[in-house]
């Protein structure tokens, strides 16, 4: 017969508790993102979450340059059949982000019924997994080199302000000017935003591809809104009043783009967040380690304290295969 020991029923009860926490994750993630802008606006594009194998590096084709060998001919012309050798991949590495869901003995030993220990675990899950988005949002923003460079890469990674000499995804941008993002500075000059806005807007599209988002700041976005004329305000291609649920969400436009407020929008190099990317998703890819996508740990008691612990855990990273869709005006006025 089978002792049951403190132990083994700290290790039955710790699995319970990770297959609910897992199933609050499963539910609770993709409504979760909308509330983080950058992360809910690359995340919930169409084609840009990829599911990754695994392995030392994330490999992603691009192509930077015109091979020259397509053209006219008649007849028996000969035709250039030189291999194609203008496809390199980038490099990433990939990078882990995590949150742990903590609960008490004391607090599973006041719970009266196996209903309130899931309230307790489902509203311990729902915030750390908020916590790992914001961390995450915050991340997607920026370019990749906060805490120690574990973060990823974010848009200040592949739509710097100055992306003449730098290096991403292991191709350097001094040597392959197709391996940049489009940039301008405003230079605070509330008379040029709009123009410089049109500027990076037609400068990052290439036919019918285009950007298709504005990730910017509150003050940004109303500055644009005020510099809308009286015939614009009312045009449903710049300000649309559309139904969702028993809610009105007003969604605002620059060209085909939908622009989109994040409240956590970090600074740019100048120091203020009076800066705006703009984005074509379609050159985004968000890779994301099978088994680890916001997965939730086995719950385990450290020996020192009295609880179980849990990690939510991500692997992954945030990739651009052709940066020169992408834009970014910064120094942008704040009137």
């Amino acid at each position: 017969m089978a002792v049951v020991t403190p132990q083994s029923e700290t290790k039955v009860l710790g699995r319970v508790l990770s297959a609910t926490a897992h199933k609050y994750v499963n539910e609770i993630r993709d409504s979760a993102f909308e509330n983080h802008a950058t992360w809910g606006t690359i995340a919930g594009a169409p084609g840009v979450r990829q599911s990754w194998m695994g392995g030392a590096k994330i490999q992603a084709p691009v192509n930077l340059v015109v091979q020259g060998t397509a053209g006219s001919y008649q007849g028996y012309d000969t035709f250039d059949t030189t291999p194609s050798n203008t496809r390199t991949a980038a490099l990433f590495d990939s990078k882990e982000s995590i949150a742990s869901i903590v609960v008490s003995q004391r607090d599973l030993d006041n719970m009266r019924s196996p209903e309130a220990v899931a309230n307790l675990l489902q509203v311990e899950t729902d915030l750390q997994m908020q916590e790992l988005l914001r961390d995450l949002n915050l991340q997607a923003m920026n370019d990749g080199t906060g805490n120690s460079s574990k973060d990823i890469g974010g848009i200040l990674a592949f739509a710097p302000e100055d992306p003449t000499s730098d290096t991403y995804g292991g191709i350097s941008s001094s040597s392959n000017s197709n391996w940049r993002n489009q940039y301008l500075d405003n230079g605070n000059s509330t008379a040029d935003t709009l123009a410089d806005m049109r500027t990076v807007y037609t400068n990052c599209t290439f036919g019918s591809r285009r950007p298709n988002f504005i990730i910017t700041s509150r003050t940004v976005r109303n500055v644009y809104e005020s510099k809308l004329t009286a015939t614009l305000r009312v045009d449903p291609l710049v300000i649309s009043d559309n139904k969702e649920g028993n809610a009105r969400v007003e969604r605002l436009r620059f060209g085909a783009a939908q622009i989109v407020v994040d409240g956590d929008f970090v600074a740019g190099s100048n120091g203020t967040t009076n800066w705006l990317a703009m984005l074509n998703t379609d050159s985004l890819k968000l890779y994301t380690k099978q088994g680890a996508d916001f997965s939730v740990g086995e719950f385990t008691s450290p020996q020192n304290q009295t609880v179980l612990v849990a990690p939510i855990r991500w692997h992954g990273a945030l990739v651009c295969t052709e940066r020169r869709l992408n834009g970014n005006l910064f120094d942008i006025s704040a009137t």
